[in-house]
């Protein structure tokens, strides 16, 4: 409690920012957010878990980056309490986050930060957001990673963003032609490793998914799809990087 009457005194005026927070004011806040992220996840309080998703959906922009950092670093987030709520939170914002994205370093955490906690499995399909928010966010992933003016770090999280809500269902087949055309680009031996490896650890989210959909479904368009990705994952055991090749193995 101590802590964080201690953070709460330490909010900037404004701004989140350097220049507006007195020196080793973030300092003191990162630490202080890593122990209650910790304290919270150990007692698996209520109360706590509660704030510690309240600071990740409505506080300081230093304060969310802190929080974003502690789920990538710490690996006993997954399947906890706190961290089945802190992605219930990741999920919620996700659409604000994609239109807002002004600062590309906090939308990199969050994108790392929601693809981390997803790889765990903490929530059921049925928790995650109504179709419409999810066809709005992959619409917006979609044209973000066509677009090509990203950064290879911030491609593959997007592409693995994306595959976790192809995984809601299969029946958007623009969406999915879409996603399977960058696959195929990304999945060129031409491009770069950290691409290669984001089509492998996307196809392994969504990929193995939309397989299985297609052998019991009848429709020729889902299984054309189908075809196509397995033959990227192929392509990719034949990789020239043996951790290429391994994640591609799962699928």
């Amino acid at each position: 409690e101590a802590v964080r009457n201690e953070l709460d005194c330490s909010k900037p005026a404004g701004k989140s920012g350097l220049s507006q927070i007195q020196v080793g004011a973030v300092t003191f806040c990162q630490f202080a957010v890593r122990f209650l992220c910790s304290e919270a996840a150990r007692l698996a309080s209520p109360a706590r878990i509660r704030d510690i998703c309240s600071l990740l959906q409505s506080g300081d922009m230093d304060l969310q980056k802190a929080i974003l950092t502690w789920v990538i670093e710490t690996e006993d987030r997954k399947n906890s309490d706190l961290g089945k709520e802190l992605q219930l939170t990741l999920w919620k914002k996700l659409e604000e986050v994609l239109k807002g994205r002004t600062d590309p370093v906090f939308l990199k955490l969050y994108l790392e930060a929601f693809v981390h906690l997803s790889s765990s499995q903490c929530l059921p399909l049925s928790h995650k957001p109504l179709s419409p928010a999810r066809t709005e966010c992959r619409g917006i992933l979609l044209s973000m990673v066509e677009s090509g003016d990203l950064s290879p770090d911030l491609h593959c999280h997007m592409l693995c963003v994306l595959a976790s809500l192809l995984t809601a269902g299969f029946e958007d087949f623009t969406s999915l032609e879409r996603w399977c055309a960058i696959i195929e680009r990304c999945a060129e031996p031409l491009s770069s490793e950290v691409l290669r490896m984001a089509v492998a650890k996307s196809l392994n989210i969504a990929g193995a998914g939309l397989v299985w959909r297609a052998r019991e479904d009848a429709c020729q368009s889902l299984r054309a799809v189908a075809v196509r990705l397995i033959d990227a994952a192929v392509s990719l055991l034949q990789d020239e990087d043996q951790e290429v090749r391994l994640e591609a193995s799962v699928i």
